[in-house]
């Protein structure tokens, strides 16, 4: 506008050109813009701070920051700021949150939303920038992590995000098949988390194992009945079992049967029974436990005498029976092989004995008195 101004009049009267330069001060302004911190002189003939900001082609959205308000009016020397917005993802401790603000560095920026994170370890520093495009940071919290194990309660210190990173750091191994609770991409909460941890191990084991074999047995009516023939002798067979046997904790839980494999087949035992009745055998005698007797009458004479003919006397004198054995004597001539004491026995037994003393005595003499009467 300035050189229009001075190619129109030429080169007039100065008056004219101090009327000039006076009307275009009078509609231009100097302001002082400041953008994310970065200051600059400009001049510009808007009236409000949009005029302005839209002069200098800066655009800015509902999350940017401009001091004063864009509908504010344009004085001479104005200062004016302008903070973009920054986006500030925080991935802690696995859980994610966006966050919009005007800050343009990591602590400025936790300072202003209130996120502390004390002792917590950050995927950059402290003191990064935060650029236009935005930042996610990660986070990691220091947590005190319970791992049972058989039992036994380990608690460590861990700034692990996860149940499996937390076991790698603590040097703790598992694999696919052990039971672990929770899962170990589970995160981890800030604070105490207790971790259950059982180790399971699955082994293969291959057993050699025998078949019993079975007894056929044949009738043959050319044996008697009683008698057996075995024909073929029975022999045990041989399979391969495989299991899977799965341990907890070092404990055996369980075994589970996979395959069996016959490797020698058993060989039945072969019997031959007997169905023949066998002949009938001719009756034996009764047995006669009455012992031959000598002169009868005698002896009934010298019981008579001894003990009024009781053969079943018991007096308590030491002496018993018809005649009147010693227990001593009675069992020396064998007569307990009927009875324990002479009076328990049979009249016929008693004079068996009698008849055993009076031949190893030569007579009646161990009778002195009623043997006379033989």
């Amino acid at each position: 506008m300035r050189k229009s101004i001075i190619a129109a009049v030429g080169a007039t009267a100065v008056f004219a050109v101090v009327g000039g330069s006076v009307a275009y001060a009078s509609k231009s302004k100097t302001v002082s813009l400041s953008v994310d911190g970065q200051v600059q002189k400009v001049h510009t003939f808007g009236s409000t701070v949009a005029d302005a900001l839209k002069a200098e082609k800066i655009q800015v959205g509902e999350h940017d920051l401009v001091a004063p308000s864009p509908d504010s009016k344009l004085q001479e020397g104005q200062e004016i700021a302008v903070q973009y917005g920054r986006q500030l993802t925080v991935n802690a401790d696995g859980t994610k949150k966006s966050f919009w603000t005007t800050a343009d560095s990591v602590n400025e920026a936790l300072a202003d939303l209130g996120l502390r994170y004390d002792g917590a370890v950050f995927s950059t520093s402290r003191s990064a920038p935060i650029g236009r495009e935005g930042l996610e940071l990660t986070v990691r919290t220091p947590k005190t992590v319970q791992i049972v194990r058989a039992g036994k309660v380990v608690a460590v210190k861990s700034m692990a995000m996860t149940v499996g990173e937390a076991l790698t750091g603590a040097k703790i191994p598992f694999d696919a098949d052990d039971k672990l609770a929770p899962a170990a991409t589970t995160a981890l909460k800030p604070g105490v988390n207790k971790v259950t941890l059982v180790k399971v191990d699955v082994k293969n084991v291959t057993e050699s194992q025998a078949i019993a074999f079975d007894k056929v047995e044949t009738k043959s009516a050319t044996l008697e009945e009683g008698e057996t023939k075995t024909t073929t002798e029975g022999k045990a067979g041989a399979k391969s079992v495989k299991y899977v046997l799965t341990y907890f904790d070092g404990k055996l839980a369980s075994k589970k049967l996979v395959t069996s494999t016959v490797v020698t087949k058993p060989v039945d035992e072969l019997v031959t029974v007997g169905t023949k009745p066998k002949p009938e055998e001719p009756e034996a005698p009764a047995a006669d436990d009455t012992p031959a007797t000598g002169n009868t009458s005698a002896w009934d004479r010298i019981a008579e005498c001894e003990s009024g003919g009781n053969w079943s006397t018991n007096t308590g004198n030491g002496y018993y029976g018809g005649l009147q054995f010693s227990h001593q004597t009675w069992v020396a001539y064998g007569g307990d092989a009927y009875a324990d004491n002479a009076h328990q026995a049979s009249k016929a037994q008693q004079i068996a004995i009698a008849e055993k003393v009076r031949a190893a005595r030569g007579g009646y003499g161990d009778w002195p008195v009623c043997g006379k009467r033989a």
